[in-house]
């Protein structure tokens, strides 16, 4: 018997808890929210975004006000802690005491890692998680079935998806992804982020001849 993909949404739309949505620039979040607005009530709820950079990089700003714009939300900026080795739960935390909400609601998936796996292998039926206040309406889908969606309602996705050899969005762009950043993003956004993140320059540097990384990039150049 085939798995319900829509049970946790279906069973979920009655919940009187607020959710505050926890959006990236990835594919699971854009699945999520164009399903959210499908099921639920936006209106209800609050959406979030956490920034690896404390200036938000021009495109991903772009991106997420097209989303404000399409499902008529607002989406909060917060800047991610990890980047500074803290744990997101405390932010998680402030986040729903701030917006009065109860759970926050996330792209993750059982199939995405072990430690997700262990979280929401006991999750209900809705999605939420037993022992942690997420709302998980992805918990059953695969990856092929996050983007076979996102393909057949043509849902816009964050532009590091549209080349060869990225089938996902980036956080940060140390390493082979200050070269990815430059030749498929903007000179803009990769001047934003060497001007708060020195490391992005060095390793441009680095691996700008990088044959991997000339394959990747080759007539991606905006």
């Amino acid at each position: 018997m085939a798995t319900d993909l829509l049970k946790c949404f279906r069973t979920f739309r009655d919940d009187p808890r607020k959710v505050s949505f926890s959006l990236s620039c990835g594919k699971d979040s854009a699945v999520m929210l164009d399903l959210a607005s499908k099921f639920l009530d936006l209106s209800k709820h609050r959406f979030f975004y956490m920034s690896f950079y404390q200036e938000v990089l021009p495109y991903k700003r772009k991106y997420l006000c097209a989303l404000e714009r399409k499902y008529g939300i607002t989406i909060d900026i917060h800047e991610n802690p990890v980047r500074y080795g803290l744990k997101q739960s405390e932010l998680f935390r402030k986040i729903m005491e701030q917006d009065g909400t109860q759970l926050i609601g996330i792209g993750y998936k059982i199939y995405d890692s072990l430690q997700r796996r262990a979280i929401l292998n006991c999750s209900e039926e809705n999605g939420i998680a037993i022992n942690f206040p997420f709302f998980a309406p992805l918990r059953d889908w695969k990856n092929r079935q996050v983007m076979a969606y996102a393909k057949s309602h043509r849902l816009a996705l964050s532009p590091e998806y549209s080349f060869d050899g990225v089938n996902s969005e980036f956080d940060e762009f140390c390493g082979m992804r200050a070269v990815v950043l430059r030749h498929m993003i903007s000179e803009e956004d990769y001047q934003c982020a060497i001007r708060q993140d020195p490391r992005v320059e060095v390793d441009y540097e680095r691996f700008k001849n990088d044959p991997e990384c000339i394959a990747l990039t080759k007539g991606a150049d905006r």
